[in-house]
């Protein structure tokens, strides 16, 4: 959590202060005259974002983030053009519909355009949890269908023609992401925090992403139907929960792979198959079920350990100073 205090309860507090910031990884934000004027941060979080920001470039870069349309008083249960909100959009999926508007009201509506293209679509207000530590988590599909949206929705376009939108898509969902927005995009900030063009522009790329971006982009179509297929329930999350893995993994070493010497992504690169290269949704789960077994075996599970013993990933993923 981030604290304000006045210049005089720091001085007088401290050796506490230093003590909770490097236990806890608190941040200690001193004022002067009730004026933000200097913040106390462990060295280990200092030392992690000037790693990050070495490696890698803004978001804003090669993206365009828009809101969707504030008319969600025009929805109807029943109508013409059916349209989403926040809600229907979990990470890899997109389930039902706010609402529908009518033809008439629609075509009277500006920049459709803007709708009628591959995108990412995020709720636009981020969830922010306390259980089993203080986070936020982003929540972001891919959108393929021309889908319209509502003001709770923020939608993300490429701009940079080099790049593709599912590697990105990987990239917002990933622990990494959420950790690093939390902290130096949203300060930590108790009030609500909003998917916005100018905080999502604000998120890290590796510079990395475009060499392996054709491996991300097969990563993340095996999320994708992982997370939409009906099957199973037990065996689904199962193999979610291993390509999840595998998936945050993989951005953990685009950005850390000077230390963490690892060797994951090649080894996917040589291993990933296409989904579009079979027809039938059976042959496509049984794709992915032979991945996730793979990953298990030796090889994947060497350079996977390279990557989660690393000291950065960990203090990541727990929250704590190691």
């Amino acid at each position: 959590m981030t604290n304000l205090v006045a210049i005089s309860d720091a001085r007088a507090n401290l050796p506490e202060l230093v003590s909770k910031v490097n236990k806890n990884m608190d941040r200690v934000i001193i004022t002067v005259n009730g004026q933000p004027k200097a913040v106390v941060l462990s060295p280990e979080e200092l030392e992690l974002s000037d790693l990050i920001y070495e490696k890698s470039f803004f978001l804003g870069d090669i993206t365009k983030t828009f809101s969707g349309y504030p008319f969600q008083s025009e929805l109807k249960e029943h109508g013409d053009i059916p349209a989403i909100g926040g809600k229907e959009i979990k990470r890899y999926k997109i389930k039902g519909v706010k609402g529908y508007f009518s033809k008439k009201f629609f075509s009277s509506l500006k920049n459709i355009t803007l709708f009628k293209q591959n995108k990412i679509v995020s709720q636009r207000i981020v969830a922010h949890v306390t259980k089993p530590t203080d986070r936020i988590i982003i929540m972001s599909s891919f959108d393929n269908h021309d889908r319209i949206t509502v003001n709770t929705v923020s939608n993300t376009t490429i701009t940079k023609k080099d790049y593709e939108l599912k590697p990105i898509l990987l990239l917002l969902n990933s622990n990494i992401t959420s950790w690093f927005a939390y902290r130096f995009i949203y300060a930590k900030a108790i009030r609500s925090m909003d998917f916005y063009d100018y905080f999502v522009g604000k998120i890290r790329v590796p510079n990395l992403l475009l060499k392996h971006q054709k491996t991300l982009a097969i990563l993340a179509d095996y999320l994708l139907f992982a997370y939409n297929i009906d099957a199973n329930k037990n065996s689904t999350e199962k193999i979610i929960k291993e390509l999840e893995r595998v998936s945050d993994c993989v951005i953990y070493e685009l950005f850390f792979i000077s230390i963490t010497n690892s060797n994951l992504l090649d080894l996917l690169s040589k291993d990933l198959q296409e989904l579009n290269t079979v027809k039938h949704n059976t042959e496509k789960i049984e794709i992915i079920r032979k991945f996730v077994d793979r990953v298990k075996t030796y090889n994947f599970e060497q350079e996977i350990n390279k990557i989660c013993n690393n000291k950065f990933v960990r203090i990541i993923e727990t929250q704590k100073i190691i």
